[in-house]
């Protein structure tokens, strides 16, 4: 526990320094983010109520960890290999999701709270698998098509954190429409076109991308570039098409 209290205290400050490999941020970044995660499920799975305190934690960190992701050359292929050998958990799933969305954020030329807002949802964006009939996994690439509670995850998440203080409604509808698809195709909503606000477009995309490309995959994961091309084939008319060109030159940074 004093261990990760010096941690958290100085997480902005060891994200920084030079005397760290960035593989060995990557890591610390990425416990840190999955720690505060859990914590979340732990205290909403209980009916408490979500501290002030643990709220303006997530936020710091996920601060730190932005700029992080955005300053450091390679920061985002070392976070998604640190934790490449375990199971597809949520967590995982989601900081990966949140590294993407970052990434791509900064790449539009977002301001940082905007940038803030989206990485908070990236990484609550699913925590309503916790009260559904599906596992916390995504080891099964079924449980995005076949599982009963694959389309009521959203609203789950939404309703979890909607009473939360200082998230920001951003980030409440980007969780909420996460799954929403410009040709109406997409739930809880059936949403179309501009109707789905700019930040949940960014996290669908950001999540649609990390699906494909997870090493947990158990079929065959996929290189970025054939995740993209797939995506730009079978997901054209569902997904943001303007978002591809700034996330090939995100990408072409790292």
């Amino acid at each position: 526990p004093a261990a990760n209290s010096f941690i958290e205290g100085k997480f902005s400050e060891l994200l920084k320094t030079k005397h760290l490999l960035v593989k060995h941020k990557a890591e610390l970044m990425y416990q840190m983010c999955s720690q505060m995660v859990q914590d979340f499920v732990q205290l909403l799975m209980r009916g408490q109520i979500l501290p002030v305190d643990k709220i303006s934690k997530l936020q710091k960190t996920v601060q730190s960890s932005s700029q992080f992701l955005i300053s450091e050359k390679q920061a985002l292929n070392e976070l998604i290999q640190a934790f490449a050998d375990v199971d597809h958990l949520i967590y995982q799933h989601s900081i990966n999701v949140m590294a993407f969305s970052v990434v791509l954020s900064h790449s539009l030329g977002l301001s940082a709270s905007n940038i803030e807002d989206i990485a908070i949802a990236s990484l609550l964006h699913d925590i309503g698998y916790t009260k559904s009939s599906v596992p916390p996994t995504y080891s099964n690439d079924s449980a995005r098509i076949n599982t009963p509670g694959i389309e009521s995850h959203p609203v789950q998440s939404f309703q979890m954190l909607c009473t939360v203080e200082h998230l920001s409604q951003n980030t409440l509808d980007a969780i909420l429409y996460h799954h929403e698809r410009l040709d109406g195709s997409g739930f809880p909503n059936g949403l179309k076109g501009s109707q789905i606000p700019m930040h949940a477009r960014i996290l669908a995309f950001a999540d649609t991308f990390e699906f494909l490309v997870n090493p947990n995959r158990k079929t065959k994961k996929m290189k970025p570039f054939y995740a993209l091309k797939s995506m730009m084939e079978t997901e054209k008319k569902k997904l943001d098409q303007s978002l591809f060109k700034p996330f090939i030159l995100a990408l072409k940074l790292q």
